[in-house]
């Protein structure tokens, strides 16, 4: 059998033989028809045992629910060292937005479709981004002994003649095939149907000669959208960096000392398999054990891998231990560490008590006295400004500072005289730089004594200059936040009215196929419809008859979805901008001193 020639070529040498040999990759087959999937079940079931049938072969289908989804998915994209998944068999529920190409690079139409449209979305669950190989292979059965796939080879060919040439496949070939195949193969007219096939990008006819005329006129503008489109990803990308300001080294931070208010050690660095970077936790177990908190345990559980559905969490937590992290995207779907990023949830559950507690962490309250080689001393008052939205919902922190030259003296307000613009950077300069020195023990200690009697009034002397720093950047972050949820609301707005005006076009498309069924089922003879391998495979054909009524009952239950979809689309146009502008309002705001630091001259 072709089938099981390809299966021993490309994912397992000794299959059908006792000594099975599993290459590092895996095989994604679609099927039309679940009949056709429950045959290849079967089939591999008798092949290799229940039991390794169990282990190495799984189903993909509508039917699922989104975690069970979720969890194939990581399980096909998981390392094959890891994990003995090698063979998905895929309905077209998985033609559309699931990522499949991280450890696989051969896929087999089982059954072919006659809309070339799915042919190329199904290719693309393993030809995308972050695809390993630098090659990949779409495998169709085509036998020279049937008629029938002479005209499914021309298909093929011209489809992928297209799709180099204009990057995706035309809708006016699309319309032009459908037309074509709309009533089955008839043999009797087989060659019409390949002539028509062939021709139907000739410059001989109406939409051959507009096809050609797209071709040049792609041509002609495919450099320019690129580069358009570059640029509008470039400053997306800057503007995302802007409103998050995100830097690795004191998310790091944030999150190790958030590790160490709960008592336990931070990340440590160590080196994955690949000699690359990563952060360990160094006894992830103290998590628990220290905070007498069992739920840490399934926060932790994110840092594992995929859970099996039938594995005891007991057993699968053993043999599966804590991986390392990253801060930065592998390149990959899969990786040895774990990517930890803003949403992760070990990340939300850390943040959420380093706002909580971080600014109280080693007594920042407190007044500090840094020795520093420069001659001049200084003071910088740190106020901590938090602004909340409705609900307590806090909506930004920020660090205010204000810097001051101290010239010691009996009045306070003389004596500190606030500093701004570059001197600023030149002090947040010297502070980092006495940071680092008196970390390596290099800076002599300073006695703080004669400093804590005048800590209240040297603060109390910088509130004023502290306010106004606070003041303006309220504004600022309000006017932002303001921006923001405009920005979102308007985002939302355009999204649901694509989904409108989809939906109605895609009402109007099944409008049009249930009037082409119904035309089919008042034919007297009804032409049959191919049905891919059915019957090199010996899988009984569905009655026409039969498979249009479910048909029509599936789109008729569809139009009643997406009828109601319309309705609640109107709805949420009207509420959804106002709510998500208004989750962005600033409600109430609150400033309060987080720290107070001297740099002492050390001659002094």
């Amino acid at each position: 059998m072709v089938f099981l020639q390809t299966l021993k070529q490309h994912l397992c040498p000794g299959l059908g033989s006792g000594d099975l040999q599993w290459q590092p990759t895996r095989l994604l087959i679609f099927t039309d028809y679940v009949d056709t999937k429950r045959y290849l079940e079967r089939q591999l079931q008798e092949l290799l045992g229940d039991e390794e049938a169990d282990r190495r072969v799984a189903s993909f289908s509508g039917g699922m629910s989104e975690d069970n989804r979720e969890r194939l998915k990581a399980r096909f994209n998981a390392d094959p060292d890891q994990e003995p998944l090698r063979i998905l068999i895929a309905t077209d529920a998985a033609r559309e937005g699931v990522n499949l190409q991280n450890h696989c690079k051969h896929l087999i139409h089982f059954d072919i479709p006659w809309n070339p449209s799915k042919l190329e979305q199904r290719n693309g669950r393993i030809d995308r981004k972050l695809q390993q190989a630098p090659q990949v292979w779409c495998h169709y059965f085509l036998l020279e002994d049937r008629p029938e796939d002479r005209v499914m080879e021309v298909l093929i060919q011209k489809t992928e003649v297209i799709r180099k040439e204009l990057g995706s496949l035309s809708p006016l070939v699309q319309l032009q095939v459908e037309e074509a195949l709309e009533g089955g193969i008839d043999l009797d007219q087989l060659d019409v149907v390949q002539r028509q096939l062939e021709g139907m990008d000739s410059a001989g006819n109406e939409r051959g000669a507009l096809l050609q005329r797209s071709r040049e006129e792609l041509e002609a503008t495919r450099y320019r959208q690129l580069e358009e489109q570059q640029d509008t990803l470039r400053r997306l990308l800057a503007k995302s960096e802007q409103w998050l300001a995100f830097e690795r080294d004191p998310f790091r931070q944030a999150l190790n000392v958030s590790l160490e208010l709960l008592g336990v050690s931070g990340l440590e660095p160590h080196t994955d398999e690949r000699g690359q970077p990563c952060w360990r936790l160094a006894d992830p177990e103290a998590l628990v054990s220290q905070t007498r908190d069992i739920s840490w345990d399934t926060t932790l559980d994110s840092l594992r891998g995929v859970k099996p559905a039938k594995a005891f969490v007991s057993d699968w937590r053993r043999d599966n231990p804590v991986r390392p992290v990253i801060f930065s995207d592998p390149g990959r779907l899969s990786a040895e560490a774990v990517h930890l990023h803003l949403e992760h949830r070990l990340v939300q559950r850390l943040l959420s008590r380093f706002l909580a507690q971080g600014f109280l962490h080693h007594e920042l309250k407190r007044a500090c006295v840094v020795p520093c080689r420069d001659p001049q001393p200084r003071l910088i008052v740190l106020g901590r400004l938090s602004l909340f939205g409705e609900g307590a919902a806090r909506l930004h922190d920020e660090l205010i500072t204000v810097m001051a030259d101290w010239h010691p003296g009996a009045d306070r307000q003389q004596a500190l005289q606030p500093v701004g613009g570059e001197q600023r950077q030149a002090v947040w300069a010297l502070l980092q730089e006495a940071l680092k020195e008196a970390a390596g023990g290099s800076l002599p200690v300073v006695d703080t004594s004669r400093l804590q009697s005048g800590a209240d009034a040297d603060v109390t002397a910088l509130l004023p200059q502290l306010q106004q720093e606070a003041d303006r950047a309220l504004a600022n972050a309000t006017g932002l936040l303001q921006e923001r949820g405009r920005l979102e609301a308007d985002a939302l707005k355009s999204v649901l009215r694509n989904q409108r005006q989809r939906i109605n076009a895609t009402l109007r498309q099944r409008t049009r196929e249930i009037a082409k069924l119904d035309r089919k089922a008042s034919k007297a003879e009804a032409t049959p419809l191919i049905t891919g391998l059915a019957d090199v495979v010996n899988i009984p054909e569905l009655d026409p008859a039969s498979m249009s009524e479910r048909e029509r009952r599936q789109l008729a239950s569809d139009q009643k979805h997406w009828q109601r979809r319309l309705e609640t689309i109107e709805t949420e146009l009207s509420s959804e901008p106002k709510r998500i502008e208004a989750s962005y309002k600033v409600v109430t705001h609150r400033l309060e001193p987080a720290g107070l630091v001297y740099l002492w001259p050390i001659s002094g």
